[in-house]
């Protein structure tokens, strides 16, 4: 018996590492256990905000800074140094977590329906109020720059669906159902619209120059100033989010709210799409993109469990991971190292590099992507390669919960593989005694 004591030493640590070994690929980097119903990460990926029962701030690191009372909007400047958090008053921080300054009033007339948005230009140099009716600018000292109403700064533009600041601080986009409109940071309009643009859902690219705009299933690309470069039919439902790498040539990832997630150059070549389930969900998705475009991330609510379901995409279009929780939702690090995960529960940093790794427990790895050719022509399946599969036919299932990071995920060691196991490392003998 003694001779058999180093293969069973042998037989349980090589039955332990079965078990246990992959779990570690899933496990997030950090976690803070406090609700986190939205993340924003600087633009330069140093720090972290995130609001759920309260405004939290942390650093790349997962070390919670400071809190505060729960905000409906917030933004960041590229290093962190301010947040300008929102609902139903403005509110700015220094990244110490002091107050700067707070006004109660912007006049911009927020209500339950039409609640208070708020941006910070990366520079720190200009601070947007505004609701779908007005919009006002501030400095970062909280003086009052200038301000308008939509119907006065967008003639005939309605009323205001989304805004951005320029990263210098010098110009704010405004985005309508009828156009979009560029104004100077005392609210004097610049320039209107000019190709009859069309914005349900707006973004203004890294470059702070580029713009894109949803509408119904089209999805349009052109300049601030209101050259419009294309516009096409993309999606078989309306378009719910859209985001941008950086870069001379960005990736453009769009959702739609059928539940699918679409990957476009800059030419507006639609590279692949991918349904993030069997059947239409009738729910909103949120895209983000890291800056070098490599990861793709989506967002939205799987109405079958009425849980946040979250996935994370590479370039190609592969699923590399996704997972649902209670009140889940993501973001993407912009340099490409960590996906940000919150919950009812908590806020969580998983390292792209390992969900990448291969597959992972608490992750359900789905058809992959379906590319397209060019617009117009038949749809073809890819050929199988290292990262991509055919078009499965068979119904995906539905992705698994985020396993807790006090926990090890195991993955099920079937009967067979166990008797495998002890089988070669214990082989059947006769006559022994």
């Amino acid at each position: 018996m003694e001779h058999d004591l180093p293969r069973l030493v042998l037989a349980a640590l090589l039955v332990t590492l079965f078990l246990y070994g992959p779990a570690a690929a899933s496990s997030p980097s950090w976690i803070v256990e406090k609700n986190a119903a939205a993340v924003w990460p600087s633009y330069d990926g140093s720090v972290i905000a995130a609001s759920g029962d309260n405004l939290l701030f942390l650093t790349r690191g997962g070390a919670l800074a400071w809190t505060g009372m729960a905000y409906d909007s917030v933004d960041l400047t590229k290093d962190g140094a301010y947040v300008i958090a929102g609902g139903p008053h403005a509110v700015l921080f220094d990244r110490k977590g002091t107050i700067l300054w707070e006004i109660d009033n912007t006049g911009d007339s927020p209500s339950s329906g039409d609640p208070l948005h708020v941006q910070i230009a990366r520079s720190g140099t200009l601070v947007l109020t505004w609701t779908s009716q007005n919009f006002h600018t501030w400095d970062i000292s909280g003086r009052e720059i200038g301000g308008s109403s939509a119907r006065l700064a967008t003639p005939g533009g309605g009323g205001l669906t989304g805004a951005a600041v320029t990263p210098a601080g010098d110009m704010v986009i405004l985005f309508t159902k009828k156009g979009i409109f560029s104004v100077n940071r005392s609210g004097y309009p610049l320039r209107g619209n000019t190709d009859d643009w069309k914005c349900s859902v707006g973004i203004l690219f890294p470059d702070g120059e580029t713009v894109a705009c949803g509408n119904e299933n089209h999805l349009s690309v052109g300049y601030s100033s209101g050259t419009l470069l294309w516009d096409k039919s993309i999606a078989s439902d309306t378009i719910t989010g859209i985001a941008a790498s950086g870069g001379s040539d960005p990736l453009i990832a769009a959702a739609s709210r059928d539940g699918k997630v679409y990957a476009l150059t800059s030419y507006g070549h639609v590279l692949w799409e991918y349904p993030l389930f069997s059947f239409n969900a009738g729910q909103p998705v949120t895209v983000s993109v890291t800056r070098d475009g490599s990861s793709i991330s989506a967002t939205t609510l799987d109405p079958r469990t009425m849980k946040g379901a979250v996935f994370l995409f590479d370039r190609k279009g592969t699923l590399v991971w996704s997972a649902e929780d209670d009140g889940a939702v993501c973001a993407l690090d912009p340099d490409g190292d960590y996906l940000y995960v919150g919950t009812d529960s908590g806020l969580s940093a998983y390292a792209i590099a390992s969900l990448k790794a291969g597959p992972v427990p608490g992750s359900t790895i789905l058809p992959a992507a379906k590319p397209l050719g060019t617009l117009g022509q038949t749809t073809t399946a890819p050929a199988p390669s290292a990262s991509a599969v055919p078009v499965a036919a068979e119904t995906p299932g539905p992705a698994r919960t985020i396993p807790q990071p006090t926990q090890k995920a195991p993955v099920p060691l079937s009967l067979p593989v166990g008797a495998c196991i002890v089988l070669l490392l214990f082989p059947a003998t006769r006559g022994e005694r």
